[in-house]
């Protein structure tokens, strides 16, 4: 265990990205539990010592920065370091008293113009190929030696930043004697930290939030790996869970999650346009075919695997993910035969939205590949384009089927009753299961693909995907949500940690107790002989409640409004008295379900007559809500499926 409750042996919070709101505020709520059971907590300032670090990244500066961008960076540091200072006490740590001329010299040094700085090392550290995580994330370029000089400069920069950082740690474990540093995500700089730390024989614990409702900073995970591979071991053992029934307002919490991602486009992790478009009119602009099944495939972004994947090899992190095919354009092409040779299903491929412009300015590496070879659509198989305005959640409540690579999508469209096949046995997934399923081989892949174009999504299928939920993002993750708000829209608040937590989370620090453990066994307590009766009612209730923003949308596209108005709500948002337009909140109901169109006019009376009841109708593609005597009719699988999954729970 390690002792940090000594102020002898300190808690570091190393984040020279200071001025990264939630970032700082995290540690610093982790750190104020420390120093309630007696610890010593030092957090790091940056005023300018960094070569490239996430602050810099995360505002798209260039990798030589000016002056003035320089002290922008450190006063948005000092800002928020005066505030944790104010607030808890901590010490804080001059970066800048542990950079000199020799040290930057020896850095920069690490890379010159003939040199394939990918297998540059510093102090014994692989900081060529660990700075790849950076760069491919910033980029959406993998390294090659023939990287243009732009790129290749700020790749050169990652490298540095990385090296600086190993040298920086040195000489606080040297001064300090730590027993921990906290650092935030899995950044190459924070990699750099574990190295150092594990040199002078301190900790290094990563902080990140799960992608819950964009992300949730109310739940931090706590991880001493690299995060990817942390949580895949974890999700590895969802088969020993998958038969719990888990609390209903985690149930509530997976169904808001999928409403949020339909209708939120302001998440760094959702990178999709949100939902808008009545589907009728993606199937008349795709020329779609009623009778054949509509297979919905979702790309991933490949430089985001890239540098998980070389960080694990770093760390000697073994893992048994398998890719069936080689690259995602094998794939595709694959799937495009496929289709070619069939009548009964259509394809449609969605690009992952972040290869494109929409984030980050620039077109990836992968998107160049794929438009050389996909240029042209058939009736049987299409693809929609990263800058395409159709949402990836307005193609998922067409899809009857949904493929995969190793997208999150996969987990989406799993939770809404819709059978997924994924080439990868991915670190984003479970362990197999046959709401989400997975293939070892080629063969494998083809059977399984056959066999899910028949599958009929059960009840059960869809309860363990809410599992399943539950499992991947609140049993990895610490509720600290009696102190912490779960978004970091005011930057006026910097919470304590919340009394009862101060124990559990100073014996994760030390590694007293075990996340996942501690989780799972106040999980295990809470069930009773009447939890699957909770569970399973609740899933229905969540059910009901995504039909109804189905049917009843939020106001996505206001109507313009005056100069006067505009300007009025400006100064609302700027005083903080206003917060934009609010949603109607949700009003339960009864609903049933059939399949037998010609009742239609009798159904339509009695909801006249009973103003809480609702009726879906299924008539083919088409789903009939009859509501208060009127009948709403929209093209949606998504939603006839959800109604008939409901009906049969």
């Amino acid at each position: 265990m390690t002792k940090i409750n000594d102020p002898d042996h300190p808690v570091i919070l190393f984040i020279p990205e200071a001025g990264i709101y939630p970032y700082l505020r995290t540690l610093a709520v982790l750190g104020d539990a420390v120093q309630k059971q007696g610890g010593r907590v030092l957090v790091t300032r940056d005023s300018g010592q960094m070569i490239y670090s996430p602050m810099m990244a995360k505002t798209r500066m260039p990798q030589k920065l000016s002056k003035e961008q320089r002290e922008n960076i450190t006063k948005a540091n000092d800002k928020n370091i005066k505030k944790v200072v104010d607030k808890y006490k901590f010490e804080v740590i001059e970066l800048a008293n542990f950079v000199d001329k020799t040290l930057l010299k020896e850095v920069d040094s690490l890379v010159d113009e003939n040199k394939d700085i990918q297998n540059t090392k510093f102090r014994g550290f692989e900081v060529g190929k660990i700075a790849q995580y950076d760069f491919s994330l910033a980029t959406k370029f993998i390294y090659s030696k023939d990287l243009s000089p732009e790129h290749r400069d700020l790749y050169a920069a990652y490298v540095k930043n990385t090296a600086l950082t190993v040298a920086l740690v040195d000489q606080i474990c040297q001064k300090y004697q730590p027993a921990l540093f906290l650092t935030f995500n899995d950044y190459a700089q924070c990699q750099a930290v574990r190295y150092g730390a594990e040199r002078y024989g301190a900790n290094r614990l990563g902080v990140t939030f799960p992608t819950h409702l964009g992300f949730d900073a109310s739940r931090p995970s706590l991880f001493k790996s690299t995060y990817e591979y942390w949580l895949y071991n974890h999700c590895q053992k969802w088969g020993e869970v998958k038969d719990l029934a888990i609390p209903p307002k985690k149930v509530e919490a997976c169904f808001d999650d999928s409403i949020f991602r339909m209708y939120t486009a302001n998440s760094s992790h959702i990178f999709s346009a949100q939902k808008q478009i009545d589907p009728s009119s993606i199937f008349e602009k795709l020329k779609l075919d009623p009778k054949k099944r509509t297979v919905v495939v979702y790309t991933s972004s490949k430089d985001e695997r890239v540098g998980i994947d070389i960080a694990m090899e770093v760390w000697g992190e073994e893992h048994k993910v398998v890719d069936v095919f080689e690259s995602q354009i094998e794939w595709l092409e694959t799937l495009r035969k496929y289709a070619e040779a069939r009548d009964d299903i259509q394809i449609i491929v969605r690009i992952h939205p972040r290869e494109g412009k929409r984030k980050f300015g620039y077109d990836s590496g992968h998107l160049t590949q794929l438009r050389s070879i996909f240029t042209k659509d058939t009736e049987k198989f299409m693809v929609v384009w990263p800058e395409d305005p159709i949402s990836s959640y307005d193609l998922l409540e067409l899809a009857h089927v949904v493929l995969v690579a190793w997208s999150l999508m996969g987990v989406e469209a799993s939770r809404l009753g819709i059978p997924v096949l994924s080439y990868n046995t991915s670190i984003s997934y479970s362990s197999d299961d046959d709401f989400m399923q997975f293939a070892s081989t080629k063969e494998e892949y083809t059977k399984k693909l056959e066999a899910i174009l028949n599958t009929k999504s059960t009840f059960y299928h869809l309860t363990k995907a809410v599992r399943y939920y539950h499992w991947r993002t609140f049993v990895a993750s610490l509720d600290l949500g009696e102190t912490v708000p779960t978004d970091f829209k005011d930057e006026r608040v910097w919470p304590k940690a919340p009394e009862k937590m101060v124990g559990i989370i100073n014996d994760l620090l030390s590694g007293k107790e075990d996340l996942i453990s501690y989780n799972f066994q106040n999980w295990q307590n809470s069930i009773d002989n009447k939890s699957g009766e909770e569970e399973t009612k609740t899933i229905k209730q969540g059910i009901r409640k995504f039909l109804d923003k189905i049917f009843y949308p939020p106001n996505i596209s206001p109507a313009k409004k005056d100069l006067i108005s505009r300007l009025t709500e400006r100064l609302y948002r700027k005083l903080k008295l206003a917060s934009g337009p609010k949603e109607t909140k949700f009003v339960d109901y009864n609903l049933e379900y059939t399949e037998d169109i010609s009742q239609i006019e009798t159904l339509r009376q009695r909801t006249l007559v009973n103003k809480d009841l609702r009726i879906l109708v299924a008539e083919g593609l088409y789903a009939n809500l009859l509501h208060q005597g009127k009948v709403l009719r929209r093209m949606s699988p998504m939603a006839t499926r959800l109604a008939k999954l409901h009906f049969n729970g």
